[in-house]
């Protein structure tokens, strides 16, 4: 029984050493998409060993880091799964900064995708977190993203 517990906490140090090793890479290589895209598996299978560890405030961190290689390179499923879980999880973190990142990226994946009705909940989600804390740089953005929208859900509807 000693060496099975001994062999899995072997397992889960290795495990979270390989996922700390590549978030570092995407860090590291933040604005290089190329040396982002020959590594992805590897950066996904970090992302869900996060996941099943339970650590989630590594991971918005990891997927904040990622955000604009997903939305650039068209991994829009991939983008919004991890943004979908991040939010799912946003007891974790309570940097309002950071939950108007969130959403706001959110929002704008889920719009591009044509659910409007969710993209406008978490639009108005960012601009209810950015008065409450002042923040013009994602107010103004955020109201012109949701005009956006209504003229994108009038073109449609």
């Amino acid at each position: 029984m000693n060496v099975l517990s001994e062999r899995q906490v072997f397992f889960y140090r290795s495990a979270h050493r390989f996922a700390e090793h590549y978030r570092l890479y995407a860090q590291t290589y933040q604005s290089h998409f190329s040396m982002l895209g020959e590594e992805l598996e590897n950066i996904f299978y970090a992302l869900n060993t996060y996941k099943h560890e339970g650590m989630w405030s590594d991971i918005i961190y990891f997927v904040l880091i990622l955000d604009a290689f997903l939305e650039t390179r068209g991994y829009w499923g991939e983008r919004r799964f991890w943004l979908e879980q991040v939010v799912d999880h946003n007891e974790v973190f309570d940097d309002l900064k950071i939950q108007m990142q969130i959403f706001q990226s959110l929002a704008e994946v889920t719009a591009a995708q044509g659910n409007l009705n969710k993209a406008e909940q978490l639009y108005w989600k960012v601009i209810n977190l950015a008065k409450e804390t002042d923040d013009k740089t994602y107010l103004g953005p955020t109201y012109f993203c949701l005009y956006s929208l209504y003229q994108k859900s009038r073109a449609v509807g």
